[in-house]
């Protein structure tokens, strides 16, 4: 299976509320960057899943779109959810390849968990728009990859 960790892109700094922030132009640029590169590569997904958070569902619009991926909304990727049962969940879906698209501190608690059974094992920075993809033979994961915008 593989699994793709996926930071939103910069988004606006105020709002009318955390919830509404927006990407910025340049938030949305570096995503769709990000995107083409992902293409680029072949990457197949299977799902993109993103959390609620309007910023999350305008990155994973970008790269659903690019990738010709379906696109669901879960309520279980915001920035202080559970790892654990992130992976659990993610692990009965039954798809090979799944992209999640959500926050900090999230995206560096599910890279350290998959890696060392431990969210604060291991520190892996994920900057605005950056991508990493994990992948596991259904015994411990690994990481295959790591992709910031500034390197797309």
């Amino acid at each position: 299976m593989q699994l793709f960790l996926i930071r939103h892109g910069k988004a606006e700094p105020t709002a009318a509320s955390d919830r509404a922030r927006r990407l910025t132009g340049g938030g949305r640029k570096s995503v769709e960057r990000v995107a083409r590169r992902l293409k680029r590569a072949d990457i197949q997904v299977d799902l993109v899943l993103c959390s609620t958070l309007t910023r999350a569902r305008q990155t994973a619009e970008i790269l659903s779109e690019s990738l010709s991926a379906p696109l669901e909304e879960v309520d279980w990727l915001g920035p202080s959810d559970d790892v654990s049962g992130a992976e659990r969940l993610v692990a009965h879906r039954g798809e090979q390849s799944i992209m999640l698209v959500g926050h900090l501190p999230f995206m560096q608690y599910m890279a350290s968990y998959l890696l060392t059974r431990d969210p604060a094992g291991v520190s892996i920075h994920f900057s605005t728009g950056a991508a990493a993809c994990f992948s596991s033979d259904g015994g411990s994961w690994q990481l295959d990859w790591l992709l910031t915008p500034d390197v797309s």
